[in-house]
């Protein structure tokens, strides 16, 4: 399993969590600035990269999306 990380500058927004794709995911909190998505191998590159620009797509500015041990 591979988990990704997504971390914010600020409060995750509320319109993040009520997502249909983020609630698909089931992450789970961080504080309040960022949760953990636990996925399988290889799905992990394909699912970073789809969540980059779902979420430049939503306006999202000030995040970050790394793959963590």
């Amino acid at each position: 399993m591979k988990h990704i990380k997504i971390t914010f500058d600020s409060k995750i927004p509320q319109s993040f969590w009520e997502s249909e794709k983020v609630q698909r995911m089931a992450p789970t909190p961080l504080f309040d600035y960022g949760c953990l998505i636990r996925l399988p191998d290889r799905r992990a590159p394909v699912v970073m990269k789809a969540l980059s620009k779902w979420m430049a797509e939503q306006g999202y500015q000030k995040y970050s999306i790394e793959q963590v041990k």
